[in-house]
């Protein structure tokens, strides 16, 4: 589960909106708090009040097989959802099981909290209170743009990587773990009435900085790569007793 955590980190980081920030030579000025402000206010724009999503991939559907048979609703099979409403903490939720193991995945959410796909419009809603907990730098190579984050407390080798276009779309991130690189994640979104989803995330996994499968697809999920799949979007108001912990 370290890596689809992994996978979901920063996924609206790679939003329109920051041309403004200042270029100097061969790196990229950005001042956090600009950087966070742009962010919120696109997604108080154009993110949904409240959806939910499924999540898939073979280690989500290994997961939920750990739920015994007889907690399944009868001729039916556990889905993993993903809940969002503005202003509340993002919930996962499996449907279709006892209430016992509704909340089987509920450790992670905290993790997706911090991730950045609901940067400014969940209940972490001011960059003074982002701030408390990540630091963040920036820099231009190339033709690219790279935005590293490392949680507050955590030892300088263990950070991620965000590469940008040079429209600021979010394109891959790295994650490492004591200076060696220990995944890749690649983002995939689809853009339709106006709106930006993403609908595929894929994360190569390493070995001490090696691909540890250097023949896996990028359409065939192995030990080596995770892919994940958001299916399902439900644009529908979330009652709020859904978000009670």
């Amino acid at each position: 589960m370290k890596i689809f955590i992994f996978s979901l980190l920063g996924l609206f980081f790679g939003l329109p909106g920051l041309s403004h920030l200042a270029l100097h030579g061969a790196s990229t000025v950005l001042d956090t708090k600009s950087v966070y402000e742009q962010i919120q206010k696109f997604n108080e724009q154009f993110m949904p009040e409240s959806f939910q999503v499924e999540l898939t991939s073979l280690l989500i559907k290994s997961q939920l097989k750990n739920i015994p048979k007889e907690m399944v609703d009868f001729d039916k099979k556990p889905r993993l959802l993903l809940l969002f409403k503005r202003g509340r903490s993002p919930r996962l939720k499996v449907q279709h099981v006892n209430s016992f193991y509704v909340n089987f995945f509920s450790p992670y959410e905290k993790l997706i909290s911090f991730s950045g796909l609901f940067l400014g419009v969940d209940r972490y809603n001011s960059y003074e209170k982002l701030h408390m907990f990540f630091i963040f730098k920036a820099k231009q190579q190339g033709d690219k743009f790279i935005i590293s984050a490392r949680e507050r407390g955590a030892l300088s080798g263990d950070y991620a990587e965000y590469v940008f276009s040079q429209s600021l779309k979010l394109i891959s991130a790295k994650f490492y773990e004591a200076g060696i690189l220990g995944a890749e994640t690649h983002f995939f979104f689809k853009e339709e009435n106006s709106k930006r989803y993403p609908y595929r995330i894929t994360a190569d996994i390493f070995e001490k900085g090696n691909l540890l499968d250097h023949t896996s697809s990028d359409e065939k999920e192995s030990n080596t790569k995770l892919i994940i799949n958001f299916k399902n979007y439900n644009f529908t108001d979330i009652e709020e007793s859904n978000f009670d912990f």
